[in-house]
């Protein structure tokens, strides 16, 4: 009796583990082209906002604003960045039906943390989040961060490297434009220029 209690404890949590995982690769996206209710669409953005997927790397275009090509460039410059220094920048866009206009920047944070993105106990960690629908960006800097770039320097940044190219949907030159400016910012501190602008 005893073994099969046992048995029977080892099956149902090993069952958890992959109906957790399982529900975890396939959650599903609603398009914006997608009409939805206002009830459903709460449920729709408290759901991803429990349980909202990990990272895929550092670029997670969920409006699909990027190309294939424009993606892997965004990345690369990113990764020159982790492997002079451990800064970890994520890019994430979001559509308009995966969060309101209202919670954007609390979206922004909290994806911040969920991802845990930053470098262990250093907390060098950086967010470039992006909606074209709302139109809205936000730059959230974890800890790390916040003692080398100020909020008003994020905020110089995004006003004069990010917008002006936004203004104009043009999302993958003002990104890499704004990228590229952020990173040399970081560095700006120790005399050194990582990329060209």
């Amino acid at each position: 009796m005893k073994i099969f209690y046992t048995s029977f404890l080892a099956l149902f949590f090993l069952f958890s583990f992959f109906a957790k995982g399982f529900g975890q690769t396939r959650t599903k996206f609603i398009t914006t082209a997608t009409p939805l209710g206002s009830y459903e669409l709460e449920q729709y953005r408290q759901n991803l906002w429990d349980s909202f997927p990990l990272a895929d790397g550092s670029i997670n275009d969920f409006e699909g604003i990027f190309t294939t090509a424009e993606e892997k460039i965004l990345d690369s410059t990113i990764t020159s960045l982790e492997r002079l220094k451990e800064v970890e920048i994520v890019i994430v866009t979001l559509d308009t039906n995966m969060v309101s206009k209202e919670k954007f920047n609390e979206f922004a944070i909290h994806l911040l943390d969920v991802w845990h993105v930053g470098k262990g106990v250093k907390n060098n960690g950086i967010l470039i989040c992006i909606s074209s629908g709302y139109k809205q960006m936000r730059i959230s800097n974890n800890f790390g961060i916040e003692r080398i770039l100020s909020d008003a320097e994020t905020q110089d940044l995004i006003d004069k490297k990010f917008i002006p190219s936004y203004k104009h949907s043009r999302y993958y030159k003002g990104t890499l434009t704004g990228l590229k400016a952020l990173i040399n910012k970081i560095y700006s501190r120790l005399y050194i220029n990582v990329v060209k602008n």
